[in-house]
């Protein structure tokens, strides 16, 4: 006779499995997912086409920190925020000669000193491909199987990009893929491939393909960024030159330099925020500072020669208050600190970020506006799923990210917040993966990470109690 299981409840995240042979405890909501494992959808979120609603950049200077956000209809879109002492040393992109460490097959990889605190970690899979294909050693049992320790041994140097930044104990991600981001394309030296944005349409896809394969000459690969939308030949190879011409002097840098060096540095927060998401959507650019202005007046006819720096940036002048008081922002540097959210419908969301995971849980507070329950409860729901995106963007969340709707009795009721949450993170350019709700009513996002969360690098831990508590770091406002 088979031993007897009872399935008890904890909560919705948690759930034992007792029986006669002992209490075993499955891996987290495992159950859930594998009894919908035919029915859900994996639904693969890339970045999104230009938005119509005019945004508003701001670049400000606050507490040794450089600050660059992006705001829509007074409201926080996008956050960037470095320390300035940090700039140069460890961000994610930029490039460095390294010297191997050590290697260990046990798991595929190596340590390599870049110069920063922590060595850098490099898997196998990462390595950048050999310009000539690998011979095949004979054995007995056919050829050996490639591993690391064919690839590197100890004091090699080898040229590695951070992947992602140093998190906690652990020192930064490394490939040997190295890329080279530009205002339309990014440069990918080490392959041949051309790729496009999925938010080309296809007539476009068609048109830059065979831009780049018959009519400019390239050595690499590309991949079009949705800002090359509309934009002309004269443009596409105006910045594949300049990413090119930047390889050619890394590559000569890499030969010519001594131990670990930082041979190219990723744009620092201002620059990149603007590279990366400068559009006609941009009606204005405010700044703090007269040198800040010049700054960017610079760059912007560098990334953008038809724009008018002289017309789009102005000059936050009010030292009564911050830039962030006048544009009505302070409500949402408030929110970066604590861990709970409140909706207008009078509903919250609180978010708790592990070791693990962000789990995320809805409540309807009180909301208490819909004629049934139900509305209410899709109400609330619905709120959620436009702020949460948004949220996650705002504090730069990664990773796996788990999200407790309450619970709505009708199927179709789902369907609504799900088409919601997933509209909302197609306007995010962090890469996301989004399934379908569990049995738990429970919904899954894994979203890129690149390094630590807002929250993690603008606050620490109280030190009265060390516990989960957190007080912030610096005053922005």
């Amino acid at each position: 006779m088979p031993p007897v299981q009872i399935r008890i409840r904890l909560c919705r995240f948690i759930e034992l499995c007792v029986s006669f042979s002992g209490i075993r405890i499955p891996t987290f909501y495992r159950k859930s997912c594998t009894m919908k494992s035919s029915k859900q959808k994996s639904n693969r979120i890339e970045s999104p086409g230009e938005k119509k609603t005019p945004q508003r950049m701001i670049f400000a200077n606050e507490a040794g920190h450089q600050i660059a956000a992006i705001a829509e209809q007074d409201r926080l879109t996008d956050f960037w925020i470095q320390e300035e002492q940090r700039v140069d040393r460890g961000a994610s992109g930029n490039i460095y000669r390294g010297i191997v460490v050590k290697v260990i097959p046990a798991l595929n990889a190596a340590f390599v000193d870049i110069g920063l605190d922590r060595h850098g970690f490099l898997s196998y899979n990462e390595l950048a491909p050999k310009k000539h294909q690998q011979k095949k050693h004979k054995s007995r049992g056919g050829p050996q199987k490639q591993g690391i320790e064919q690839r590197l041994k100890a004091g090699d140097t080898i040229l590695v990009q951070i992947e992602k930044e140093a998190i906690g104990g652990k020192g930064p991600s490394l490939t040997g893929r190295v890329s080279l981001p530009g205002r339309f394309l990014v440069y990918m030296p080490y392959t041949n491939a051309i790729r496009m944005s999925k938010m080309l349409d296809e007539t476009e896809k068609k048109h830059f393909h065979d831009l780049i394969k018959n009519e400019i000459k390239i050595e690499g690969g590309v991949i079009l960024r949705t800002a090359s939308k509309g934009r002309s030949k004269k443009d596409i190879q105006h910045d594949l030159g300049f990413l090119t011409r930047t390889w050619k002097r890394i590559e000569s840098d890499f030969e010519t330099a001594e131990g670990s060096k930082l041979l190219h540095r990723e744009f620092e927060v201002f620059e990149r925020a603007l590279r990366d998401n400068f559009s006609p959507n941009i009606s204005e650019i405010i700044v703090d500072h007269p040198r800040l202005k010049y700054r960017i007046a610079q760059f912007l006819k560098v990334i953008s020669p038809r724009s008018n720096p002289d017309q789009l940036i102005k000059f936050h002048t009010d030292k009564t208050k911050s830039v962030w008081s006048a544009y009505n922002l302070v409500r949402d540097f408030d929110r970066f600190f604590s861990n709970r959210i409140t909706l207008d419908c009078g509903g919250s969301i609180i978010i708790e970020e592990m070791e693990t995971l962000t789990a995320i849980d809805v409540n309807s507070g009180k909301n208490v506006a819909g004629k049934t329950q139900e509305e209410t409860i899709l109400e609330t729901n619905l709120e959620a799923a436009q702020e949460i995106p948004r949220q996650l963007r705002l504090r730069q969340i990664g990773g796996i990210i788990i999200i407790d709707f309450i619970d709505m009795r009708l199927k179709r009721n789902q369907e609504k917040v799900f088409k919601i949450l997933e509209r909302e993170l197609k306007k995010d350019r962090t890469p996301s993966d989004i399934q379908q709700f569990t049995d738990l009513g429970l919904i899954q996002i894994t979203r890129q990470r690149v390094g630590q969360s807002l929250t993690k690098r603008l606050t620490f831990t109280c030190p009265h109690c060390n516990g989960s508590g957190r007080r912030p770091s610096i005053a922005l406002v």
